[in-house]
C-alpha cells in the first residue's frame, strides 16, 4: 500500500517538474537548440536560484529533470 502511494507521488512530481520546464522553455522540445538550453538554464537560475546566484535544491532538480528530458532517458 505504501509502495503504491510513493509511486504515484513520484509520478506526480515528475509531471509537475516537466510542466514547469515546459513553461520555462516556451518552445517545442523537439526544436530545442543549444542556445535554447542556455536560456532555459538561465531562466531556472533566475527563478529558482538564491539571490547570490547559487544553486538551490529546486534549481538543482529542474536542471536534473531538464537533462533527462533532453537526453530522452528516464
Amino acid at each position: 500500500m505504501v509502495k503504491d502511494g510513493l509511486a504515484k507521488g513520484t509520478r506526480l512530481k515528475h509531471l509537475k517538474m516537466l510542466l514547469s520546464l515546459d513553461r520555462l522553455l516556451k518552445k517545442d522540445w523537439s526544436d530545442v537548440s543549444g542556445d535554447d538550453i542556455d536560456i532555459l538554464i538561465r531562466r531556472i537560475m533566475d527563478n529558482y536560484g538564491n539571490t547570490k546566484g547559487k544553486e538551490t535544491e529546486t534549481s538543482r532538480d529542474h536542471k536534473k529533470y531538464s537533462r533527462f528530458s533532453l537526453d530522452g532517458t528516464n
